[in-house]
């Protein structure tokens, strides 16, 4: 978190001070580059460290609440100084990127280490203090933080057998069956999400305004920017709810519902031609907004927490960087292929995109293992099952005595 915090400040003081196309390029590599470091470590952490009953709530806050706090700031600062002439119309969104780096590159050093990396680095009293601290309400006879012990030891003594010091290898991804499904799984919604239009709305909005007639800039402006307020909020109400209604429903409905919306979108957008009635223009806003809602709600708080959840330990970093790859792969085609389809073939690019969501309805539904209430070590036994989806969706039982630890384990 630390070294992307410094390569985001790095890479924003060259895009800020730049005076050709070479160096602001140059800057926004680097901020690229750190951002994919954060974005990797960042969750990963959060999801190591929270109790199993609010890993939801909390893997869900911290890019919900991360990406809407930056989304808000930037779309209502390019609203502001878009109206404002010279350079710092565009400097001053650009210098804002540095301030959440900056922040985050000095108090990083107050965060303590995860305890699965503490065991593994030999530090077992640090693992156990912050267990009974955090999981266990300083109870040092804790029952949960007796087996959460048990467990992360077991795991970490496996993991050891099977490790890979070269950090360039990612054979280890692809080693065994449950393996590959859990990277199946990792593109399926970290990549495949990205072809069913919501990439599409969020970069080419003002295109998509111009081919039905809203053509004003500071309206354009002004609906993207309320767009995001309204996505924000839905996320965050969406995070409260994960541990509630579980990660496989949110992930059904969300392609559900957002297929619904594409559906009076894929209309409105055929019938306009580029002139629709100012009535009809704004109902396919409202629309845009629905979508943003549904989406924000189902998916937002699963897009960094539902991936470190699959990914067993020892390959978990490895894991999200392979993501942040097929991410950029991904965030390429939409890129270039995007902006061509809607000048090409017009409104049957949302066709396209209608027919890919229910598509992804059905591969979600065959394949979303449900990690809702579960320990991390638990989804291990879990992917080695010869149904990993079935036995996710299995109700299991453990019960605990105070000071004994685990006392009975029902299967169903």
């Amino acid at each position: 978190m630390c070294s992307g915090a410094f390569f985001i400040i790095i890479g924003t003081i060259l895009q800020a001070t730049s005076k050709n196309i070479d160096q602001f390029m140059g800057g926004r590599f680097l901020i690229g580059f750190g951002v994919t470091v954060g974005c990797t470590s960042g969750p990963i952490y959060v999801v190591e460290i929270s109790p199993p009953s609010m890993r939801g709530l909390f893997g869900g806050l911290y890019y919900a609440f991360g990406y809407c706090a930056g989304a808000l700031v930037a779309s209502w600062t390019c609203y502001g100084t878009g109206k404002m002439l010279g350079d710092w119309s565009w400097r001053i969104p650009i210098v804002i990127q540095a301030f959440p780096a900056a922040i985050i590159l000095s108090t990083v050093w107050l965060l303590p280490e995860s305890p699965r990396w503490q065991i593994a680095n030999g530090q077992r009293e640090k693992a156990r203090s912050f267990l009974v601290k955090y999981h266990g309400n300083g109870n040092e006879d804790s029952a949960i933080v007796n087996l959460q012990m048990e467990e992360i030891e077991r795991e970490t003594n496996y993991d050891k057998e099977l490790a890979n010091s070269r950090w360039w290898d990612y054979r280890p991804l692809f080693s065994t069956r449950d393996r590959c499904f859990r990277i199946y799984l990792l593109i399926l919604v970290g990549v495949f999400n990205k072809f069913v239009g919501g990439a599409v709305i969020s970069y080419y909005l003002p295109t998509i305004l111009d081919n039905i007639g809203i053509k004003s800039p500071d309206k354009q402006l002004l609906i993207n920017a309320l767009n995001v307020v309204f996505s924000s909020v839905a996320s965050i109400f969406g995070c409260f709810y994960v541990d509630k209604f579980g990660r496989r429903n949110l992930y059904l409905w969300g392609a559900l519902l957002t297929g619904f919306c594409y559906i009076p979108m894929n209309i409105i957008a055929a019938l306009a031609d580029g002139h629709v009635a100012t009535g009809t223009g704004y109902a396919f806003v409202a629309f845009i907004y629905l979508y943003g809602v549904f989406f924000s709600f189902c998916w937002m708080p699963l897009q960094t927490l539902y991936p470190a959840e699959i990914l067993p330990n020892d390959i978990r970093a490895q894991g999200f960087a392979f993501q942040e790859l097929m991410n950029g792969l991904a965030s390429f085609i939409n890129t270039y292929a995007t902006p061509v389809a809607l000048e090409r073939i017009g409104w049957k690019t949302y066709t396209i995109f209608l027919v890919f969501h229910f598509i992804y309805l059905v591969m979600l539904w065959w394949s979303i293992v449900e990690t809702k209430g579960r320990s991390l070590e638990e989804l291990e036994e879990i992917f080695a099952d010869p149904h990993p989806v079935n036995k996710s969706l299995e109700k299991h039982k453990v019960v605990l005595a105070t000071g004994q630890g685990v006392k009975a384990d029902i299967d169903p």
